[in-house]
């Protein structure tokens, strides 16, 4: 198949386009500064039911993170340069779900292992969700 020539561009010889995608580096502070979100959640709820549900999801979101951070430096074979937002008391029901649907958005730029270990922690972030409607 011949391709036409684009205002003479097939006679420059190999052209270089860069196409720009959001920082993969910014789901990776997210999540960081979600556990510490969470954990503040943790702190400030009374219900003992809500801190015990809180105390393991802020658990699991963290060691998640630094594994899945791990795991992205290792594939791009290189460390990367993180910014973790400072946290304050969110309510914990309305930013889950915000997280949740976050993660949905930007599954896509990332490999078959990665989207794999995202939708782990959507399940972990199902659960909670979960465990928090109980009264």
């Amino acid at each position: 198949m011949a391709f036409k020539s684009l205002n003479g561009l097939s006679s420059m010889g190999p052209v270089s386009v860069t196409i720009s995608t959001p920082d993969k580096t910014e789901m990776l502070s997210k999540l960081f500064h979600a556990r510490d979100v969470i954990h503040l959640a943790h702190l400030k709820t009374t219900s003992y039911a809500a801190h015990k549900a809180l105390n393991k999801a802020y658990e699991y979101l963290l060691d998640f993170a630094d594994d899945l951070t791990e795991m992205e430096q290792g594939k791009a074979g290189t460390t990367f340069d993180l910014t973790i937002p400072s946290a304050s008391y969110e309510e914990p029901v309305s930013f889950l779900k915000d997280l949740n649907m976050y993660l949905t958005s930007v599954k896509g730029m990332y490999c078959d292992a990665t989207i794999n270990k995202i939708e782990e922690l959507q399940g972990n972030i199902n659960q909670t969700l979960y465990l928090l409607s109980l009264k």
